[in-house]
């Protein structure tokens, strides 16, 4: 039975089940509607227990632990219950930024009355921040892990778990990082949980699931806005619907997003069309004839950061002209649209398949 020891009986939490209808009420409808809560048991210090959740239809149980406010101090304490069978939930009325960032470290799903949601295990990837700043990426200047440049050099860990191994100089060519940056991330790395040396200093990739899908959050919050080259519509093509009929190759170019979950799994039908580039001649943007949009975009155009040289990041997988699937993945696993987390997952068990996780 999980018991939480710390003397808090005293102190003046907000009511759990107001807590969460707070916190619920300010999700995104489609992420809303997909999460209920089921009951909750709580101990005899009536400040921690066991939460049920409905998620998908399907039952989960946390640790749940109601504070009435995290600290730096209340989560060396907490990490002491990672290793319970059931993983822990932190409720509370107000988690600011740096201690959301502590949490997600920690590998601690929380929530507070503010709508900011974390919750990811093997079966759940929930996460709704941004509420008063809270954010799911490390701050620490001294963690570059979940920087634009760790996310970089993670691309190729993740895209093949033997890439951790190559020549730096290799590393670095193919996601356009520097073998400096790569030393000061693959150390600390080797100080997680997800990088451990094995016979002959060999570096073996754990818990590879739970990194992708952090992994996912940092892309998104780090990386993937400076690739931003613009948004356009086009005034020849109504590219959610012909984009497959359009040949790439003259065009260095492929298809993210939306569209290469279309192109992965055929579920999905692209509202917007995500594009990644290759140089800078903009030859798509005569190609598609495409304008600069204002009010009404209809495809976003990236500026591809890995190279096409290394042979685990062909563009063309299987004739499919889109990016690598765990990018496709990443994109459509962040947004708070059911249908796109649907075709991420279709996507992690078809093309990505970590048993690892």
């Amino acid at each position: 039975m999980f018991l939480l020891t710390v003397n808090i009986d005293k102190i003046r939490t907000m009511d759990a089940f107001k807590l969460w209808e707070e916190a619920t009420a300010k999700l995104p409808e489609s992420m809303a509607e997909r999460l209920s809560l089921k009951k909750i048991e709580f101990d005899e210090d009536k400040h921690s227990g066991i939460i049920t959740i409905l998620f998908n239809k399907e039952k989960r149980e946390y640790n749940l632990i109601n504070l009435s406010k995290a600290s730096h101090n209340t989560i060396s304490f907490l990490k002491l219950f990672r290793k319970d069978s059931r993983k822990l939930l932190v409720m509370a009325p107000v988690i600011y930024p740096n201690i959301g960032d502590e949490l997600v470290n920690a590998g601690i799903n929380y929530m507070d009355s503010l709508g900011n949601f974390y919750i990811v295990d093997e079966e759940i990837f929930l996460v709704h921040l941004g509420q008063k700043g809270a954010t799911a990426v490390p701050k620490d200047k001294t963690n570059r892990i979940f920087t634009e440049t760790g996310v970089k050099l993670l691309f190729g860990i993740l895209n093949d778990p033997d890439f951790i191994n190559l020549p730096y100089r290799q590393m670095a060519g193919a996601v356009n990082v520097s073998m400096a940056s790569i030393t000061v991330i693959l150390n600390e790395l080797l100080n997680t949980k997800y990088v451990h040396l094995g016979q002959r200093n060999k570096k073996i990739l754990n818990h590879k699931k739970e990194l992708l899908d952090r992994w996912a959050i940092a892309y998104k919050e780090q990386l993937k806005p400076k690739l931003l080259i613009g948004n356009y519509y086009s005034k020849f093509y109504k590219l959610s619907q012909d984009f497959k009929k359009i040949d790439l190759t003259e065009m260095k170019a492929a298809w993210g997003g939306e569209a290469a979950g279309n192109i992965y799994t055929n579920y999905l039908s692209p509202q917007k069309i995500t594009l990644f580039v290759e140089d800078d001649d903009k030859k798509w943007m005569s190609a598609f004839k495409l304008i600069k949009a204002n009010d009404k975009d209809e495809i976003e155009v990236l500026k591809q950061f890995w190279s096409d040289e290394f042979y685990q990041f062909t563009k063309v997988i299987d004739g499919k002209n889109a990016v690598p699937p765990i990018l496709a993945y990443a994109d459509l696993i962040t947004s708070n649209d059911s249908r796109k987390v649907e075709t991420a997952q279709k996507i992690f068990d078809e093309y990505i398949q970590f048993t690892d996780r």
